[in-house]
């Protein structure tokens, strides 16, 4: 993991970014050692799944939270694929649509 932070901070990613970065991995990580999960390249998509689920359920993450995640760990998945895992567990999930709001303008 650290290795793909500090080849993020060589990108020129900012301070806040990185930080981002650093504990949505932290918090998915300790998501699937608690699954019984220790290798990177044991992750599936049926683990990324639960992980959003839980994001939304246990944790009361936003549609737009869940969808920085989802950005950060396919980021982090793709960075991986370059050699220490075969496939991105992220790569098939679609983004959660958010609740959009339209003002109307009337003639008032």
């Amino acid at each position: 993991m650290q290795e793909f932070l500090d080849d993020r901070e060589l990108r020129n990613l900012s301070k806040h970014t990185l930080k981002s970065y650093k504990e949505i991995l932290k918090r998915f990580e300790s998501f699937w050692v608690n699954k019984g999960i220790f290798d990177t390249d044991k992750v599936t998509s049926k683990v990324a799944k639960e992980f959003f689920i839980y994001c939304k359920h246990e944790l009361k993450n936003s549609i737009s939270t869940i969808n920085e995640k989802n950005r950060t760990l396919k980021v982090y998945f793709k960075y991986l694929e370059e050699g220490i895992v075969e496939e991105n567990p992220f790569k098939k999930i679609k983004f959660s649509k958010e609740d959009t709001i339209t003002d109307v303008l009337t003639d008032e």
